[in-house]
């Protein structure tokens, strides 16, 4: 029982956000809270794993990142095309190579806040042995950032898929608040909905309706031909939304180099317009 002080004085430690990535997120009232949940949604290949390795990359936090979707040396060859500029299909190449491969060992150095877990079906309980084995080998509470890449990856034994997910949010909203963690949830959006392509999704085509529990939902579009990525706040308790996806923030993108950068300022009168509004 805490009196609202008390509470309000807890919650200036508990709420403090991740430390800054992208600017122009920032700007259009998008920071990624502690103690809740965050979900990135988009359709298959719009770049949500790229989008989060570039983020807890840029954070540099300590950082569970539970890699369901993508196997080890996957993972290590994107890790290093994000910390090198390095197009990942040299990469990939170059591992087989005594001289390249120590070099990337110590570019991964710059990672060594983050930790892997590539179990490809996770369950909650392995989640959760995941979560004290961390605690133990860092002599820390818990990560301050708890990727999961992705939702539906997570294993249940629940017969009904859309009810095991809301199951599973339900708990990672509950480790969110427990850790006072900022848990990170990539999901899958429609693919059958009226989004035109290179554009981000709207609110009402996440898969299972999951939408009622996280803090804040983002949902990405990557446009190979612009090279941008595009960021829609479809859902946001502490700032604006737009649940439509009409606005949105575009950042630069070359997802072969698994960079998401900060676009230059612009030079024209509009420069104080942190949305940019696209034709659909």
């Amino acid at each position: 029982m805490l009196s609202l002080a008390a509470a309000a004085a807890r919650d200036a430690a508990i709420g403090a956000p991740l430390p800054e990535v992208w600017p122009s997120l920032s700007r259009a009232g998008i920071r990624i809270p502690r103690s809740q949940v965050t979900m990135i949604c988009g359709q298959p290949n719009s770049g949500k794993s790229t989008f989060a390795l570039a983020l807890v990359a840029g954070m540099k936090v300590p950082t569970l990142f539970f890699s369901a979707d993508t196997d080890e040396h996957t993972t290590k060859v994107r890790a290093v095309a994000c910390l090198t500029g390095t197009p990942t299909h040299m990469v990939d190449s170059n591992f087989s190579l005594p001289d390249a491969a120590s070099y990337y060992e110590e570019v991964l150095d710059e990672l060594s806040d983050v930790w892997w877990c590539f179990d490809s079906a996770p369950t909650l309980k392995d989640i959760d042995l995941e979560l004290r084995a961390y605690s133990e080998l860092t002599g820390l509470v818990g990560p301050h950032v708890i990727v999961i890449d992705n939702l539906m990856d997570i294993a249940s034994d629940d017969v009904n898929e859309w009810q095991a997910m809301r199951s599973n949010m339900k708990v990672l909203k509950y480790l969110a608040r427990e850790l006072n963690a900022a848990v990170i949830v990539l999901h899958h959006c429609g693919e059958g909905d009226e989004t035109a392509a290179g554009f981000p999704p709207p609110r009402r085509s996440i898969q299972g309706k999951l939408s009622q529990l996280p803090a804040l939902i983002l949902t990405v579009a990557n446009n190979p031909v612009t090279r941008k990525m595009l960021v829609a706040c479809v859902k946001n308790r502490y700032g604006e939304a737009d649940p439509t996806a009409n606005t949105y923030v575009s950042l630069d993108a070359d997802l072969s180099r698994m960079a998401i950068t900060e676009p230059p300022p612009p030079t024209d009168r509009w420069s104080h317009v942190p949305w940019p509004t696209g034709p659909r």
